[in-house]
């Protein structure tokens, strides 16, 4: 492989690493703010729910408890596919960027 051929492609990887790097910021960042926007929302549902829970102490009607323990299920399946996303996209990306920088590494490496 040429002297020519070999930087181009160290300078073609190296943008190829910093549009990753680019993009693995913009998910984190994306992530830490849905992850403020749904702690948010659990504050504000766990009040409820306490709400609730004294009033299910004071007699509540069935219909309503049922439809309470629907509500709380339906908060926990969002919130676990929520953190099932902020565990995979980090990684998805740190996964890419290593990939580049192995080949950058093969690239550059003494023979």
């Amino acid at each position: 492989m040429s002297y020519r051929s070999t930087t181009n492609q160290l300078i073609n990887l190296r943008k190829q690493r910093l549009k990753l790097e680019k993009q693995c910021w913009s998910i984190a960042n994306q992530t830490l703010r849905e992850a403020s926007d749904v702690q948010k929302i659990l504050d504000a549902l766990n009040a409820a729910f306490e709400a609730f829970a004294k009033f299910i102490v004071a007699g509540c009607p069935p219909e309503l408890n049922s439809k309470f323990q629907q509500l709380q299920a339906d908060v926990a399946d969002i919130f676990v596919k929520w953190e099932a996303k902020w565990n995979m996209l980090p990684f998805t990306c740190v996964t890419e960027l290593r990939d580049v920088d192995n080949r950058i590494y093969h690239l550059v490496r003494p023979s």
